[in-house]
């Protein structure tokens, strides 16, 4: 009986700890098209990106983002604790979401 409540005690402790895990996402645009564009992810504002630069990471919600600005579409991303991404704008003009 004991060693039921020890191992009660201990699963209890393992989901409240796995439960705190934080999740954080966050993106970064690169641009290798042929013009600057001005990009918008969610909330996120990045202004007009020239080409060959590539930003500094914001912060965006898990799931999924409308592209605003010179894009049009969405990104969706997830995962667990944090999680960085690079959104390329493509020398076609398309865009590619990668996991950093």
């Amino acid at each position: 009986m004991k060693k039921l409540f020890s191992l009660l005690f201990i699963s209890l402790i393992f989901v409240g700890l796995s439960s705190c895990v934080k999740t954080q996402h966050s993106i970064r645009i690169t641009n290798n098209f042929s013009q600057a564009a001005n990009v918008i992810v969610g909330a996120a504002n990045f202004g007009l990106v020239s080409p060959g630069k590539t930003t500094s990471y914001q912060n965006i919600p898990e799931g999924s983002s409308k592209l605003g600005g010179d894009l049009i579409g969405t990104v969706s991303v997830t995962g667990k604790g944090t999680v960085k991404w690079t959104l390329t704008i493509t020398p076609s003009g398309t865009t590619d979401i990668k996991q950093d």
